[in-house]
């Protein structure tokens, strides 16, 4: 409670960042074009789960906070958690609301898929902002980053081929959203980035 007092603006921030990274990943599977890595990565837990996508990403974000807890506790937050317990259940509710329909025409599946990026870039862009700790799996390859001495851009693009590989496996979308995501989202979540750094919005963490 005293952390929520004392960086109230930066849980605000975390808060509106996992709402609109929930409603970026609503989108991307109402499109049905294929998402990014992780999500491509739950759908297949679904699957073979035989669960809904909300479930499986917060089951597949307690296995990797167990991981993370034992190698590299430091990286946990009320960010981890609001990722773990939140994330998965609203995309769920966004999702079985029907909220967005699924297009009947490839350029509108690309144009939602598009609209998703840029959502859910900012979304990412504001949950990190917020500096109150990675997500389980951010938190895995920052690691290996920091004890490889390997950079966190060429960690992130070995993690995402097993995440897309294995979740196509298992029977995940992978698709032109996919490709689109690969290219897209990540100067999307820079942009963002660079544009928040530029505010005074939370407090900085001493």
């Amino acid at each position: 409670m005293e952390l929520i007092k004392k960086y109230y603006r930066n849980v605000i921030v975390l808060l509106l960042g996992v709402l609109l990274l929930s409603i970026g990943g609503a989108l991307f599977l109402t499109a049905n074009i294929g998402s990014d890595s992780l999500m491509v990565f739950n759908q297949g837990i679904s699957v073979v789960l035989k669960t809904k996508v909300g479930l499986a990403i917060m089951i597949s974000n307690i296995i990797a906070l167990f991981i993370i807890f034992f190698i590299n506790k430091k990286t946990l937050g009320l960010g981890s958690l609001a990722i773990i317990f939140l994330l998965g259940p609203t995309i769920q509710i966004i999702k079985d609301a029907n909220i967005f329909k699924t297009p009947n025409t490839l350029i509108l599946q690309i144009l939602m898929v598009l609209i998703g990026i840029v959502i859910g870039g900012l979304g990412l862009a504001l949950y990190m902002y917020a500096d109150l700790g990675l997500s389980p799996f951010e938190g895995i390859i920052v690691t290996i980053s920091n004890e490889t001495k390997v950079r966190f851009g060429i960690i992130k693009i070995i993690f995402d081929a097993i995440y897309f590989t294995t979740g196509a496996l298992l029977g995940g979308v992978f698709g032109i959203g996919s490709i689109m995501t690969v290219f897209l989202y990540g100067p999307t979540i820079d942009m963002f980035m660079k544009l928040l750094k530029k505010t005074n919005i939370i407090k900085k963490r001493s």
